[in-house]
């Protein structure tokens, strides 16, 4: 999973491992890594952890000589991101997740069903920013949005 979201962000996790946490009945996070066994009707553990690796990753490679570089110094994250994808209003913190998902599921495992079983759980429980990200991943090129965000992110 790792060396995937890896390719496709090219970048690198600061660990080679990256622990994470089980706990039954839990909302997942990337920070600190926690994943639930229950709770997500269509999707297993891997795939939840992979969507939370992907926060991690992008985490793992922020800092502020990013914001220098492109004078934003003054900005938040979400200024930039509104910058870069006005059309997206809610999920700009998620949009990151998505394209790579995207990329790593339907592009390069043609794997369309994982896909379809994220938003069929994402509607179940409402996450309208998820969703709004995801709408924004079908209806645009993944290419260009993967650009932009590793154009924010590389050094």
């Amino acid at each position: 999973i790792q060396s995937n979201i890896s390719n496709i962000l090219e970048h690198k996790f600061k660990q080679e491992l990256v622990y994470y946490y089980v706990v039954p009945h839990f909302v997942p996070q990337s920070s600190p890594l926690i994943v639930s066994p229950q709770g997500n009707e269509n999707l297993d553990e891997c795939s939840v952890l992979t969507h939370e690796l992907v926060h991690v990753l992008l985490t793992d490679n922020m800092s502020y000589s990013q914001w220098e570089r492109e004078d934003l110094s003054n900005m938040d994250l979400s200024e930039y991101w509104e910058k870069h994808f006005p059309e997206i209003s809610e999920g700009l913190f998620e949009l990151p997740v998505y394209a790579v998902l995207w990329e790593l599921w339907v592009v390069r495992q043609g794997n369309k069903e994982l896909w379809e079983a994220e938003k069929k759980d994402l509607e179940f429980y409402e996450a309208l920013g998820h969703l709004d990200a995801i709408k924004y991943i079908e209806e645009h090129n993944n290419d260009e949005t993967l650009e932009k965000i590793r154009g924010f992110y590389k050094k």
